[in-house]
């Protein structure tokens, strides 16, 4: 579970204008976790009237964008993410995107993201994404 010494970026929401039009939030991001919000909303919606993919994915990428942005500014970006989805959501349905660290190498970190339902906390989706980062010369 996130831990409790995570803080708000609000730099990162006012930046991150793409998410912002999706409605995603950041709750709380530190270096080793992150954990984002998106309230399902009409225009998220496929044909089926479901949840749309690239949105579950998005708010899972964007949990990997707010790591980066507060560990290493324009430094670092998502290089690989491989995304399973598991259930269908709805509008009404709140998302929440609760990103872990799996390995922390010097270049390259690697990060599952797992999108929840809340407050029920049912298995969406599930990310694993890796994060390259440019180490100065």
């Amino acid at each position: 579970m996130i831990g409790d010494s995570l803080q708000p970026v609000p730099a990162f929401e006012r930046d991150e204008s793409f998410a912002a039009r999706l409605g995603i939030r950041v709750l709380s991001v530190d270096a080793s976790s992150a954990l984002l919000e998106m309230p399902v909303r009409a225009e998220h919606l496929n044909a089926r009237g479901i949840t749309h993919g690239g949105a579950v994915f998005t708010l899972a990428d964007t949990t990997l964008g707010a790591i980066t942005y507060l560990m290493h500014g324009s430094g670092g970006a998502t290089s690989s993410a491989h995304i399973s989805y598991h259930r269908p959501t709805r509008p009404g349905d709140i998302l929440q995107a609760r990103a872990r660290l799996v390995h922390g190498g010097r270049s390259l970190r690697t990060y599952q993201v797992d999108v929840v339902t809340v407050p029920d906390d049912r298995l969406v989706a599930t990310m694993t994404g890796v994060i390259a980062v440019r180490r100065e010369v």
